[in-house]
């Protein structure tokens, strides 16, 4: 154990940062405020390799410098994840897995490196484990984890939209704590470690829950699909032009059912299904970069697609974003809603779960999967949610309503309030829906999005069957 008081006893921050890449592959950093996308931490872990795992503060004054959070979103999410901590949040702990751990006064800033007088205590690695600091360690960060937001393109907007009126801070310091309120309102207060809710207050936890992970996969998918597309990695009969989202979300197609499943059917309830997902993941976690190499290398080998993996990609998702286009759901009828919705492969594979009884079919009845489409598409046309909403409106409200301004939020409303609910019609089916109708802003994600993103690494959470 050592004291670092930076130039006060020669012992620097930055030092300590260049020696720790040589012996450690990820570094955990719980520091509240972060300025400079050349800031030595960013600049050895960009250049030395160890993943940055980073958690700031987000409030209305910019502890974190959206440059910051700019280059760590950049550099993907095999390089590094960033996520932020909504209030009382003031920690400055560096971890570098395998070296050691900092916990002191200083923030990532220059200024807090090289010229302030800070002050801090470093643990070797040895250290930590022997005197228990490791598994406080551990009991921070998973407790962060847990109440913090990950850092999206969406977020960062709203950060420069709350950032671009503040050159006059005297006069704006009040309207801008109140635009503050207004755009984050749905991420979570950190409420402080002794801090309680008010009697009778309520919170919609599993609102926030539901948009805290639904942000962090789609996030994580968005770069994941740039990773994939700078492999350069595709098989000969897939376009040089092929929209980028579509084809890595192809590749993902293709990679759980051929790669993982061995080409065997799915159900979400098989058991040998949900094995297979839970041994890769554990394969890959530690190396999820390596787990997509791989996985793209044997993408790129295939002779021919088995699933139809080359017609969806070139032919197939084109038409689906026309017919979700905004007119064309103003305009649909079961007609054009049943063609819409015929290639959702969640909506597919939801379908022919849907028990004859619902329909009030006779049990023996047997029919194929496109009459299966038909049928559950014609059910759904005819159903109303209890505040008497059309599947023809949830597709609307979902896709391209621009009140409440977050997709995920629409997302969950239209699964779970009674404005909107309908059987059959959930975030499995309207998540893909979103992407095939906005793959530049949305991924398309479903449940077979989540086992392939799980059997790669990353440790995404599966959800239901619709």
């Amino acid at each position: 154990m050592k004291v670092i008081l930076g130039k006060l006893n020669n012992e620097l921050l930055a030092n300590l940062a260049f020696q720790a890449a040589a012996f450690c592959t990820e570094v955990e950093a719980a520091v509240a405020y972060a300025h400079g996308s050349d800031h030595p931490l960013l600049r050895v872990c960009e250049e030395k390799g160890p993943r940055l795992v980073f958690y700031g503060l987000l409030d209305d004054s910019g502890a974190v410098g959206i440059s910051f959070l700019k280059t760590l979103l950049a550099w993907g999410p095999s390089r590094a994840q960033v996520r932020l901590v909504k209030g009382n949040y003031h920690p400055k702990v560096i971890w570098w897995h395998g070296f050691g751990a900092y916990v002191g006064s200083a923030n990532l800033t220059d200024k807090a490196w090289f010229n302030n007088i800070e002050a801090g205590v470093f643990f070797e690695d040895a250290e930590l484990a022997a005197n228990g600091v490791g598994s406080e360690l551990e009991g921070l960060f998973e407790h962060l984890a847990v109440r913090s937001t990950p850092v999206t393109d969406e977020l960062i907007a709203k950060l420069e939209k709350l950032h671009e009126s503040s050159r006059a801070v005297d006069e704006v310091v009040a309207k801008r704590k109140a635009k503050f309120t207004e755009l984050f309102k749905h991420i979570p207060d950190n409420s402080g470690l002794i801090a309680k809710p008010p009697k009778g207050a309520k919170e919609n936890r599993a609102l926030k829950r539901f948009m805290g992970e639904w942000m962090t996969t789609l996030q994580l998918m968005r770069g994941l699909a740039k990773e994939f597309a700078a492999l350069g990695l595709r098989p000969k009969w897939v376009d040089v032009d092929a929209h980028p989202v579509i084809h890595f979300d192809q590749f993902l197609h293709a990679y759980y059912y051929d790669y993982i499943r061995g080409g065997v059917g799915d159900e979400d309830d098989d058991l040998s299904g949900i094995e297979k997902v839970e041994a890769s993941f554990k394969k890959h976690r530690a190396n999820p970069a390596a787990a997509l190499k791989e996985a793209a290398a044997w993408w790129a080998a295939l002779p021919t697609n088995s699933y139809g993996e080359e017609d969806f990609i070139r032919h197939i998702a084109p038409d689906m974003q026309r017919r979700l286009s905004q007119s064309a759901v103003q305009k649909m009828d079961l007609q054009s809603f049943t063609e819409a919705l015929r290639h959702v492969n969640a909506f597919r594979m939801h379908a022919r779960q849907v028990k004859n009884v619902e329909f009030g079919l006779p049990v023996e009845h047997h029919e194929t999967l496109d009459q299966r489409v038909d049928r559950l598409c014609a059910w759904q046309w005819n159903q109303r949610s209890p505040k008497r909403k059309t599947v023809r409106d949830v597709l609307e409200f979902v896709l391209w309503a621009t009140s409440p301004s977050d997709m995920e939020e629409r997302l969950w409303l239209g699964v779970s309030s009674e404005q909107y609910r309908i059987p059959h019609f959930g975030q499995s089916t309207l998540g893909e829906a979103v992407g095939w109708a906005r793959p530049d802003d949305y991924p398309p994600r479903n449940n077979r999005t989540n086992k392939a993103l799980r059997s790669l690494g990353h440790d995404v959470k599966l959800f239901s069957k619709t």
